[in-house]
């Protein structure tokens, strides 16, 4: 018998009421309905479902049902929605922020299988002896260097954080859903096996590892989610108090939460539409769930709306695309949140995030944009450049060392021998090795002439690991080949090294190639990578890329005056 009553029309919700029962292996509910602002005292749970295979006995209405919990009153999402009701399923999936924003409580299920309660303790007391240094000390808005972990400090060398790396590794921290259920939330919990702990302060434990506490973060190589440090705390009114990072862009928390699994690959898109910078001006959904569609017509939607917005050319910074044809449908420039290969992460897509330096358009105005019948897109901009040749890195990132720095040296032989137009040699190794950091000198981004002299001499180094050759004869530094690779691993993935045919060095994804145009849309603040289609007028986008000497509006004095034109680009 089908246990669930359709809901009534409106905003309305169910709630389970569990109920004791003589079976131990069985729990006993009813479904309450009501109005969500209306409805009683409820806590939502945030959890990973399950497997099919491992079911308890719960009898629902006086029918049986399969599931796990405590007496209490809950909303659950694989309980409280018909999943086999797909017009119910659209409708609540379009109210789980707020559900999650009016619980009392969200109660994270973290149900720690094979571990001991000592184990789970020891999760719980690190994050309440974080918690009372940061009070100690005033609040997180009161830290300072001064509060910066000290060497010898006995927290280093404590055995506690090997239980902490065994819970980082559960798998609830990779679940998409879970940013929204957490982000939304009043008061989140942690219930991590028989412990219970505040989510919040376990995101200060986080922020306090990754800002005043680096030694044991390194020490005991502690697998962060970062990813929940942005989404923390969505509608907090004031942030000075929260552990949570600023999140600037929606893009740059979405390319990013991506990442994470979900079983439904339009979940990509429906788990972060209660975020505020998602919502429209008038508070609505940008797209309404809907999982009869296609998830490429949903994708198409997203980007669609995306676009138009102030920050939409940002948009396009994430894609990563290669050689094979998009899927049917799906435009180049709409971004396949499925498929990781395909996409490029936020801390090294140069235009994605706005704390980035950058603005190649600088003076050449805003592009209109238009999306045609045809799902192209049409904007305005400049074809100012073709790639010569294009290398990609070989080197696993596990080895980057003596051999990847021999790879460099394989391509600055052909630099040196080009037409360039950055002067001297000495500009020359600049342009290089400046590229192969995407424009950032230092792991804070100093671009001075003192940070330009400590980049030059941790430069050198890393390039004498492989080939034992002084590059910078006249600078008296000693450099740090240990610095220059952590900033080459922080801002540079498995992409590609470029030669354009006016001699420009530039990376870019790791499908650029021989051939394929260089381009500055209007309004866009890092060039783009393009390739022309065989038998049309249109281009496919490739990437997103840095071109070293026309990343701060180099290339609007070019127009004209160097045969440079504005022109519509159509994107296929």
């Amino acid at each position: 018998m089908h246990m669930y009553e359709p809901l009534p029309a409106g905003q309305c919700i169910r709630l389970i009421e569990l109920h004791p029962d003589s079976r131990q292996s069985s729990v006993a509910v009813t479904f309450k309905v009501f109005k969500l602002e209306e409805a009683p005292d409820y806590d939502a749970l945030s959890y990973v479902w399950g497997s099919p295979e491992n079911k308890g006995l719960i009898t629902c209405n006086g029918h049986p049902f399969t599931h796990k919990s405590d007496r209490v009153l809950l909303w659950a999402d694989a309980v409280c929605i018909d999943q086999c009701n797909d017009r119910e399923r659209n409708h609540q999936v379009a109210m789980m922020g707020v559900i999650y924003a009016n619980a009392r409580k969200v109660l994270v299920h973290i149900p720690g299988r094979n571990r001991s309660l000592g184990e789970c303790l020891d999760v719980q007391e690190l994050v309440e002896e974080v918690k009372r240094r940061v009070v100690e000390s005033g609040g997180w808005s009161k830290m300072t260097e001064y509060d910066r972990l000290k060497d010898g400090d006995p927290l280093m060398k404590d055995l506690r954080w090997g239980s902490m790396n065994s819970f980082l590794a559960e798998e609830w921290f990779n679940r998409t859903w879970v940013l929204q259920e957490v982000g939304m939330a009043r008061d989140p919990h942690v219930l991590y096996g028989e412990c219970e702990f505040s989510y919040r302060d376990l995101m200060l434990l986080f922020r306090w590892l990754t800002s005043l506490a680096a030694q044991i973060h390194g020490m005991w190589k502690l697998s962060l989610p970062s990813t929940h440090l942005s989404a923390l705390d969505w509608y907090c009114d004031d942030r000075t108090e929260s552990p949570a990072y600023p999140v600037d862009s929606f893009i740059d928390m979405f390319n990013v939460a991506s990442y994470h699994l979900c079983k439904d690959p339009r979940d990509h898109i429906y788990s972060l539409l209660h975020h505020p910078l998602a919502l429209q001006p008038d508070g609505s959904l940008l797209i309404q769930p809907d999982y009869s569609r296609p998830e490429e017509d949903v994708y198409y939607e997203f980007a669609y709306q995306m676009v138009f917005r102030p920050e939409g050319l940002r948009l396009l910074g994430t894609i990563d695309n290669g050689d094979n044809d998009p899927p049917r449908n799906l435009p180049s420039w709409v971004p396949r949140w499925k498929d990781p290969t395909r996409r490029r992460d936020m801390c090294f897509a140069v235009g994605v995030c706005p704390r980035h330096p950058f603005n190649s358009s600088n003076g050449l105005g805003h592009s209109p944009i238009r999306v045609k019948e045809d799902r192209t897109l049409s904007l305005h901009g400049i074809l100012f450049d073709r790639i010569h040749s294009a290398f990609t890195i070989k080197t696993p990132k596990t080895e980057f060392g003596p051999n990847l720095s021999r790879e460099f040296e394989t391509m600055y032989s052909e630099i040196i021998v080009r037409e360039s137009p950055y002067g001297s040699t000495i500009d020359r190794l600049d342009a290089f090795s400046i590229t192969l950091t995407t424009g950032f000198l230092s792991r804070q981004g100093g671009v001075g002439f003192e940070q330009l002299k400590v980049h030059r001499a941790n430069f050198e180094a890393f390039w004498k690991a492989g080939t034992n050759q002084t590059l910078y004869p006249e600078n008296d530094l000693v450099g740090s080949a240990d610095s220059f690779l952590a900033d080459l691993l922080e801002r540079f993935p498995n992409g590609s090294i470029f030669i354009t045919e006016k001699g420009y060095i530039g990376y870019g994804g790791a499908f650029a190639r021989q051939g394929d145009y260089c381009v500055i849309f209007q309004g866009g603040f890092a060039p783009f990578i393009v390739r022309r289609h065989d038998k049309t007028e249109t281009f496919r986008l490739v990437s997103e890329a840095y071109v070293h000497g026309i990343m701060r509006g180099e290339v609007a004095p070019m127009v004209h005056a160097k045969g440079l034109a504005i022109q519509e680009i159509v994107l296929s």
